[in-house]
């Protein structure tokens, strides 16, 4: 595979589906995971522009109250590829990721988002999904893909916590 010239654009995995509609499937999907007073508030829906070769993303707050505490944080989806878009691997398997990142958090101690639900049900947003928590960092963007062109290939001034390319 070569990079795309300049004036390309690599496809991403996004999905169309409509943001106020996927804000109110997960509030309803979170009801059903958290004990909540009443169903929980989705805000801040987004899906990232800079990623999703490989999956589509969703970034939210979320927000509920049990038994009168507040509750809630800032999440990650990651959904697979709907069947009409253009997945990057072959095959798709939610579950051995979200494993894997379990099994990793469990013995490195490494900023790993933490891990919240799996839910294997397409029929929830169109494709099976997992939420973990959201962290601040740098995200890698991958159109082009981060291996072609980037701070990955460029390089960065090596330092604490910097990533040089070789």
């Amino acid at each position: 595979m070569s990079a795309p010239a300049s004036d390309q654009s690599w496809k991403l995995t996004v999905s169309d589906r409509d943001n106020d509609e996927l804000t109110v499937l997960l509030e309803h999907w979170l009801a059903t995971r958290v004990d909540a007073d009443a169903t929980p508030r989705v805000t801040g829906l987004v899906k990232p522009k800079g990623g999703g070769m490989s999956s589509a993303t969703l970034l939210f707050d979320a927000e509920w109250s049990v038994g009168g505490e507040s509750r809630g944080g800032r999440f990650v989806a990651r959904l697979a590829p709907e069947a009409d878009s253009f997945p990057l691997f072959e095959t798709y398997d939610l579950e051995t990721q979200f494993a894997v990142m379990s099994g990793v958090a469990d013995v490195v101690d490494a900023p790993l988002p933490e891990l919240h639900w799996l839910e294997t049900d397409p029929g929830v947003l169109g494709s099976p999904f997992f939420v973990m928590g959201r962290v601040a960092g740098r995200v890698c963007e991958d159109n082009p893909p981060y291996v072609f062109t980037g701070h990955l290939r460029l390089g960065l001034r090596p330092g604490p916590g910097a990533l040089a390319a070789s």
